[in-house]
């Protein structure tokens, strides 16, 4: 009906029926409402080469229409496919970008897509990897030397989210260059953190035994350079833990806390102060057992090495630079609802030493919790003073729920009835359903806070474990940047 115009001028009458003046014969044709045999059929029969032509004319503008839409959907399918060749095959599999340019590879796409268009290499690497890079970049130590000799130097960041679950992410792998001592780590660390605008935000920093690690992070992040001219007078008359049994540096790993906005409050809360990692001191312990093959030394050496935590279990008096003496291992411990104080029974503790124990441990509790309170409110009433006096929008924090204040902001806030109620309660639970859900404002805001750090650097070693499988032998002529990019991604693939 859509040519038919073309051709007749159309009357429509009372009778039910259609009528229509041919435009070339001047010849009038009758049909019923709804059809248009008889029109066809003239038009067959008397102008038939007018009205293929119309029909070859009208095919041709359908067919243009329908290859346009396709072409559009082939744009948006090509791309499509080109991003999941980078994201799965080259960044999750391992594969190399060159792949796109094998035969083999174009044949099978050729048979999973047929109207794919082969890529390059070049789009690869210069166009899809620096674009995943950009979106995964907008979302969010360790020093190895690679199949080159170059050195790289990787960093973690830790945190617990808003839901309580807790969160790793690779915060960048750069490469380090010149020597590795002390201050130049140190240097390279703020660098990256200024970079990142989290250089304020760090809590904790977790290391290896490493002489030049200890040093670099001896003060923390806050250091002066008197502070190293100090450390270095006293390096020849001082030794650490690991150079008194024997131990020789060998990697570098440490992993960024982050949880709290580090305004001036008054609040000592030693920002970016240096932990161990508890599972390479563990190792270094068995390798002392193991070298004398006694466990009077194993038992010589874990005390030793974790002299903080074993002197605090004895209640000994500990000393403020011994290993492991910071209160967050026992913190974190109680604030699990799956250990609370259960595992006092199997300490077989007399009935006072226990009872003493319990109470050292909830002082120390109570003790952050303060810390924590005197942070919060000084924060708040910042920004109760800030917004009283202008109109000056605060800019958002990374980890806004921290801070945000209760509804009723003028009860008082009771961290004592608090940690009875969560100590009471019978019912051994796991971390996140029960952080989750629970009440308790002040040690939820502890929680945060002690139980992101964490234990080991595995993550980290992890990392450089996929970075290496990257830097296969048969890639070792791989650009930096290529190499960071896919390293990134390939941490942070859950992002993806």
């Amino acid at each position: 009906m859509e040519s038919l115009p073309q051709f007749f001028a159309f009357l429509r009458s009372n009778d039910n029926k259609i009528r229509g003046k041919c435009k070339i014969c001047t010849r009038t044709y009758i049909d019923q409402k709804g059809s248009t045999g008889n029109f066809r059929k003239h038009l067959r029969r008397r102008h038939a080469k007018e009205y293929e032509q119309n029909l070859k004319s009208t095919a041709n503008s359908q067919s243009e229409l329908e290859n346009d839409t396709d072409n559009q959907n082939m744009t948006y399918k090509q791309e499509e496919i080109n991003e999941a060749i980078t994201t799965n095959l080259i960044i999750k599999c391992n594969l190399p970008a060159a792949i796109v340019k094998h035969q083999g590879f174009r044949n099978f796409m050729s048979l999973l897509a047929p109207k794919w268009k082969p890529t390059s290499t070049r789009n690869i690497k210069q166009k899809m990897i620096p674009a995943l890079l950009l979106t995964v970049q907008k979302c969010i130590m360790d020093v190895r030397i690679d199949r080159c000799g170059r050195a790289f130097m990787g960093i973690t960041g830790h945190y617990i989210d808003s839901v309580y679950k807790p969160q790793a992410l690779l915060l960048d792998i750069v490469r380090l260059k010149g020597s590795h001592s002390a201050e130049d780590i140190r240097n390279t660390t703020e660098q990256i953190l200024d970079r990142l605008s989290i250089n304020d935000k760090v809590y904790k920093i977790i290391t290896d035994n490493g002489s030049s690690m200890i040093k670099a992070y001896k003060f923390g992040l806050s250091v002066s350079d008197q502070d190293f001219e100090d450390e270095e007078a006293n390096d020849e008359d001082s030794m650490d833990v690991d150079e008194q049994i024997g131990y020789q540096e060998s990697t570098i790993s440490w992993k960024l806390i982050d949880c709290h906005d580090g305004e001036e409050d008054g609040v000592d809360y030693e920002q970016g102060k240096r932990l161990s990692c508890f599972a390479h001191t563990l190792q270094l312990a068995i390798r002392d057992g193991l070298r004398n093959t006694t466990i009077k030394q194993l038992d010589k050496s874990t005390n030793k090495r974790f002299c903080g935590i074993t002197e605090r279990l004895t209640q000994k008096p500990i000393q403020p630079d011994a290993p492991f003496c910071d209160p967050a291992y026992f913190v974190a411990t109680v604030l699990d609802p799956h250990f609370k104080l259960f595992w006092l029974r199997q300490m077989k503790y007399k009935p006072t030493d226990e009872s003493k124990m319990k109470q050292s441990l909830i002082q120390l509790v109570l003790d952050e919790c303060e810390r924590e309170t005197a942070h919060f409110q000084s924060n708040f009433a910042s920004v109760a003073t800030q917004s009283k006096g202008t109109k000056t929008i605060k800019k958002s924090k990374l980890f806004h729920y921290i801070n945000t204040p209760p509804s009723d902001t003028t009860q008082a806030l009771d961290p004592a009835a608090e940690l009875t109620a969560y100590l009471t309660d019978p019912i051994q639970s796991q971390f996140l359903p029960f952080w989750s859900k629970t009440s308790l404002p002040v040690l939820k805001r502890v929680v945060i806070r002690v139980l992101s750090i964490q234990a080991s650097s595995a993550l980290i070693e992890r990392v450089f474990s996929q970075a290496g499988l990257i830097m296969s032998p048969r890639r070792t002529s791989m650009r930096e940047d290529l190499f960071r990019s896919l390293a990134f991604l390939r941490a942070n693939q859950h992002i993806l």
